[in-house]
């Protein structure tokens, strides 16, 4: 009875999760073309970093293993997560690796589970998220190695597609399927697998890499080629009012900043003060008198302060005057930066008022 009872409720349990197995995101829709493919100008949200992404797809690969029945949905789940996040994938060549061998335990997973469909959709993202070829399918075992001796001259899987990128305002970055395509301001990439792809443009140099452009096209034997394109912005000018604020603009070719030479000036007369003090106490009583106030003689204990406050005498003249140079020179070459600047500035304006009268 006890069986009997398994039985039944693995098969229960089957029929309520094998439709779910290994349906990749695009399953059940129509394919947009690669021209009507959507887009969108957009900046990072609260996404799952490299490592995160690893320790998660590493224990939905053991969980699968262990029971590929119960635990293949969520390997899906996590598959679909990262080809979500092809700029993550692409910036982590160990989650690379990963994410294709993930589609492989999943693809080996769904032939033991009888879903010869869902095993073969796993595979062909698979050969399409390694740019056409996978090295280490042997290693799963003969069933998948057979299913993709079959799959890698499948007539849908062609590598005769192309993906070009035309980026201005500055170069690009291109992703397709967490890889890295190219860089530049015009990028082209030919022997693409046909089917659906995820791309991913953004801005090479600036930093975060925003605002990028992701895009989910499909490359058909009638459409082999998308063509795209991403406007990348200018870089932000630190600029507020008083005065240009970019490291480009305040570089005057000051060595010790304002705040330091203030500093050790300040530092440098204050030693200077307590080493004077401490000289001008020598020999004087702990009240600071001559002699005792009762007896009228010396004292018996007094102050024995003279080369100490010599030696810091001398140290705070050399703070003082170190810092004090440093500071002027630091002063005269900010006033020298900002008369050229001022100099360019009306040179620009007679030019233009020059020009202005021309015309």
């Amino acid at each position: 009875m006890n069986v009997l009872t398994t039985a039944l409720s693995r098969s229960a349990l089957t029929a309520v999760l094998v439709p779910a197995l290994a349906t990749p995101a695009f399953a059940g829709q129509t394919p947009p073309s690669p021209k009507a493919a959507v887009s969108t100008l957009m900046r990072a949200a609260a996404a799952p970093s490299g490592p995160e992404l690893r320790v998660e797809l590493q224990a939905a690969i053991d969980a699968t293993n262990e029971d590929p029945e119960l635990h293949a949905p969520q390997l899906r789940r996590v598959l679909d997560e990262a080809a979500a996040a092809p700029g993550v994938v692409g910036r982590d060549a160990a989650l690379q690796s990963m994410r294709i061998e993930g589609l492989l335990y999943l693809a080996r997973a769904l032939l033991v589970l009888e879903q010869p469909d869902d095993a073969t959709a796993a595979l062909d993202e698979a050969i399409r998220a390694s740019g056409g070829s996978v090295s280490n399918v042997s290693e799963f075992g003969p069933s998948l190695s057979a299913l993709y001796e079959e799959r890698r001259s499948a007539p849908e899987l062609k590598p005769v597609g192309s993906i070009e990128v035309s980026c201005t305002g500055g170069p690009c970055r291109v992703f397709l399927d967490g890889r890295v395509l190219g860089t530049g301001m015009d990028v082209l990439s030919t022997g693409i697998p046909l089917g659906p792809h995820v791309v991913r443009i953004e801005p090479q140099n600036l930093t975060p890499p925003e605002p990028f452009e992701q895009t989910s096209i499909v490359l058909t034997d009638d459409a082999p080629k998308a063509s795209l394109s991403l406007e990348v912005p200018a870089p932000p000018a630190d600029v507020v009012a008083g005065g240009p604020k970019t490291p480009a603009a305040s570089k005057s070719g000051r060595k010790l900043p304002r705040w330091a030479g203030i500093l050790g000036m300040t530092l440098g007369g204050a030693a200077l003060a307590g080493g004077a003090f401490a000289a001008a106490i020598d020999g004087r009583c702990p009240d600071l008198t001559d002699s005792d106030p009762e007896t009228g003689e010396k004292c018996r204990d007094v102050h024995n302060s003279l080369v100490t406050g010599l030696v810091v005498l001398g140290i705070g003249a050399g703070t003082l005057t170190g810092f004090g140079i440093a500071f002027g020179i630091g002063e005269a070459k900010d006033k020298r930066h900002a008369a050229e600047q001022n100099r360019g500035q009306t040179k620009g304006t007679e030019a233009s008022l020059e020009l202005s009268w021309r015309f």
